[in-house]
């Protein structure tokens, strides 16, 4: 029995085989995977990515090598795990920030992981930048896709086991749900997507009566089922996913359009005022002129402010 304090890469390799611990997809065997650490195991990201303030999923851009997508100054994105765990009532934990994500400008990452918590993980990425950042979530190496790890999580054998587990539902999806849901445009593409979504909740709801307890003499057939469940639930998530990006373009493009079109009525408006104000006068006189060059130089300097704040 490990001893009571935080956990190193042996405490964790240890802790999995004894079936107090479980992470997948992950090979406690496979001593090369670097996403076990020497204090912990960094998650990495799934393809399930959602703006709060746009309440869309975000455009997953696949180009040179990388899957990534654009974090807006002020956004925040919330981000499902590839991998689900779960831990016994021992067992708790910190989540911490990686250094090179903070140093692109997002910020820090600081929450908890509660004994008996079981499922993919939901974590945010706040932007308080001003300037959009890029966030590569995969890149292509050795003929095939391998995600980026974005998270790491410290854990912790406690002295006395809980005495009550996580009332968090597994994966937070209802938190997922509640913001795509929430959105102001309720289009018809737009609803179809909520509706995906809730529909995976049902899926993980069906679920339940295969959660792990905390038995005492947990079995090793508990452990594969937990493992067979994320495999079945990342199943769905995958058959959901083209449905979820052929939507998002049009709900893209409408988010687009309707955040452009003040602007657009306002370079109209602009421009209309200096055609009245050219033809008002019988004659065409400097001061008309002056106006409509006036018009055109102010219509042109905010389109040129407004493009540089889109960048």
């Amino acid at each position: 029995m490990s001893s009571y304090g935080m956990m190193s890469d042996t405490d964790i390799r240890d802790a999995i085989k004894n079936n107090e611990i479980c992470i997948t997809p992950f090979d406690v065997n496979d001593k090369l995977d670097k996403r076990l650490t020497p204090v912990g195991f960094n998650f990495s990201f799934s393809r399930f990515v959602v703006s709060v303030n746009q309440k869309i999923f975000f455009k997953i851009y696949e180009k040179n090598d990388e899957r990534f997508f654009f974090l807006t100054p002020g956004d925040t994105a919330v981000a499902l795990t590839k991998e689900s765990i779960w831990v016994s009532k021992n067992i708790g934990g910190t989540f911490h920030s990686k250094v090179r994500y903070v140093a692109l400008g997002l910020g820090h990452i600081s929450t908890t992981l509660d004994p008996l918590w079981q499922g993919q993980l939901l974590i945010s990425l706040n932007n308080p930048s001003k300037r959009k950042i890029k966030v590569i979530i995969a890149y292509y190496e050795n003929g095939k896709w391998e995600e980026s790890t974005f998270i790491t999580l410290c854990m912790y054998r406690m002295g006395m086991a809980a005495s009550k587990p996580s009332d968090n539902n597994t994966a937070r999806l209802d938190t997922l749900y509640e913001i795509i849901k929430n959105t102001r445009l309720k289009t018809k593409n737009q609803q179809h997507v909520v509706g995906i979504v809730k529909k995976i909740m049902e899926f993980l709801a069906s679920q339940k009566k295969n959660y792990l307890s905390d038995p005492d003499n947990m079995e090793k057939d508990d452990i594969n089922t937990f493992i067979n469940n994320h495999k079945a639930l990342m199943g769905e998530w995958d058959k959901e996913y083209p449905k979820i990006q052929e939507l998002n373009e049009s709900i893209i493009f409408i988010h687009r359009l309707f955040k452009l079109l003040p602007k657009i009525l306002i370079v109209l408006l602009i421009v209309i005022l200096g055609v009245i104000a050219y033809c008002r006068l019988d004659v065409r006189d400097f001061i008309s002129s002056v106006t409509v060059f006036a018009s055109a130089i102010l219509g042109a300097v905010i389109g040129i402010l407004w493009g540089k704040k889109e960048d």
